[in-house]
């Protein structure tokens, strides 16, 4: 069976994949809650592996994730620990770590790492302790990576794709309210600069963590590394967090998020991380600026008839008015809190 013939078929397209690194499976999981690119588990024989093709939508350069994979599993190496895991992508056949498909879809694979994740409901101190571990391996990186996703946290790129969208959508794809949200939002947060000498993961939402024994054990999902600001992972991480008590409805539940707040950052403090008063000046515009992005991002896949996010029961312009109206909510409500 050639390659055009298997990939008619889902499974034959899965199989035909993993056998590209020599591995041969008995059974394949879709994975979609929350995954932007095409993510299996996958069975072969007492051994579980995570399969994914690449997202075309996120125009990833495979040559620097493979770069940045390299570097982020030396800084782990030189930590030498023995309770922190990270993915180990396999080769294949060739020596590569993608396959490419015929369709020119980039795929990868490596051995899965157990342990539990957490769509909600993660323990903030536990999450904050594990970023800070996390912080403190990227200090071991000795250069700063460039991201491998085109425009990612490029505030201005996904405007300017939503006005193009505008010019060319009928009115009755619009949504005046959300428009206006945007507009607004852009103008107050577009101009907030989080450039930096760091290593940053950039997508630190507690689904990224896999937890074990009551801590985290590991980071996933590292096509984001970058250089930047830490205030970014750290708000990233608040955001996720706070998702079920900052609503987007004017109600958000002001005395938990206090806690959640508190909480978090006693774990980031106790496992070495370092927040300044700086850091705390800017936090409430970075969550503000990460729901914004979420916001156009979300309102773009609607006026295009797209779908970049997989996995989620609501539509993209119920998400994005969620996440626009958390924009205005959030920012004042920690200001208030004076945290």
């Amino acid at each position: 069976m050639t390659d055009r013939d298997r990939k008619h078929t889902e499974p034959e397209r899965i199989r035909f994949a993993a056998e590209q690194f020599r591995i041969r499976i008995s059974e394949s999981i879709p994975l979609g809650e929350g995954h932007i690119n095409e993510t299996f588990r996958v069975v072969s024989g007492e051994q579980a592996y995570i399969l994914q093709r690449l997202s075309d939508a996120m125009g990833a350069s495979t040559g620097l994730l493979e770069h940045n994979a390299q570097l982020y599993e030396k800084a782990c190496d030189m930590a030498s620990s023995d309770d922190w895991y990270f993915p180990r992508f396999l080769k294949t056949g060739e020596g590569k770590l993608f396959f490419t498909d015929e369709e020119r879809g980039n795929w990868r694979m490596y051995p899965e790492i157990p342990g539990e994740v957490k769509q909600s409901g993660a323990d903030p101190f536990v999450l904050g302790e594990g970023l800070a571990k996390l912080h403190g391996i990227l200090d071991r990186i000795g250069e700063r990576p460039v991201c491998a996703l085109d425009g990612y946290r490029d505030i201005k790129r996904y405007y300017g794709a939503y006005q193009k969208l505008l010019s060319s959508a009928g009115a009755e794809h619009r949504e005046r309210e959300i428009e206006t949200m945007i507009d607004t939002g852009y103008d107050r947060y577009s101009g907030l600069c989080f450039d930096g000498d760091h290593v940053i993961h950039g997508d630190t939402k507690q689904s990224n963590a896999l937890f074990r024994d009551g801590k985290v054990i590991a980071w996933i999902d590292l096509d984001t590394l970058m250089s930047g600001a830490r205030i970014i992972d750290i708000a990233d991480a608040l955001r996720s967090l706070l998702s079920g008590f900052v609503p987007g409805d004017g109600n958000a539940d002001r005395e938990r998020v206090r806690q959640v707040v508190t909480a978090f950052f006693g774990g980031y403090r106790k496992g070495g991380g370092n927040f300044t008063g700086e850091d705390c000046g800017m936090l409430p515009g970075a969550m503000a600026f990460l729901y914004l992005i979420l916001g156009i991002r979300y309102y773009n896949d609607h006026l295009s008839g797209g779908m970049t996010f997989h996995g989620h029961g609501v539509s993209s312009c119920e998400k994005a008015l969620r996440n626009l109206k958390a924009a205005e909510d959030i920012s004042s409500l920690l200001f208030s809190l004076r945290l």
